[in-house]
């Protein structure tokens, strides 16, 4: 194998193992994997960075080793519990997203949802009129978008609100491994999804 291709596979294999053991993006992971062989500058330009794709195989193959046997059952509560919230935040265009739509968990996967509104406040009066318990948090300025982030607290998984600007609804996000459209799913798009699994669909 070339040096190239064998810094490559080592930094993919540490960022997969940083992304899975300690919950970190893809870019923080890249760049944290990586400084054990130069600045990122130096292994963009040497062509030693691996894709985010290259990652995500990698990222695959532990989640094969080291997911308890119960992934299957955990993803599916995780996935009942986001169809729930999909249903009452309704009012807000809400979509299912991230690791549990995909059906990849780590230790670390949350339940994503995105929601659109005129104003995030709208979000935050709607839960509290709920009775819906929430943290508000500032959002990533890694993120692709300005956003709002709600925590939904005390359920049996963590809950994770973006929320948008009502414009985005149509324009949607790119996925961050391969930069394609984000997949996402309305609430009857899940329900389907739950009555009907893909045979191939892996979760471990």
């Amino acid at each position: 194998m070339p040096h190239q291709q064998q810094i490559r596979q080592l930094i993919a294999r540490e960022a997969a193992r940083l992304i899975y053991e300690e919950g970190l993006d893809y870019s923080a992971a890249k760049h944290k994997a990586g400084k054990a062989y130069g600045s990122d500058q130096a292994l963009s330009r040497g062509h030693y960075l691996p894709a985010n794709t290259e990652i995500h195989t990698q990222l695959r193959e532990l989640m094969a080793l080291y997911n308890p046997p119960d992934t299957d059952q955990q993803l599916d509560a995780m996935r009942y519990l986001a169809l729930e919230f999909l249903q009452r935040l309704e009012p807000f265009s809400p979509y299912l997203t991230g690791d549990v739509l995909r059906g990849e968990l780590t230790p670390h996967s949350l339940i994503e949802l995105h929601l659109f509104a005129d104003d995030p406040d709208e979000v935050e009066i709607f839960l509290n009129q709920q009775d819906i318990a929430f943290t508000a948090a500032p959002a990533d300025a890694h993120q692709q978008e300005q956003q709002h982030l709600l925590s939904i607290d005390d359920q049996d998984f963590p809950l994770l609100c973006h929320v948008f600007p009502r414009s985005r609804r149509q324009q949607g996000l790119r996925s961050p491994i391969d930069g394609q459209p984000l997949p996402r799913a309305s609430a009857r798009q899940l329900q389907r999804l739950l009555e009907n699994p893909p045979d191939d669909e892996e979760t471990s």
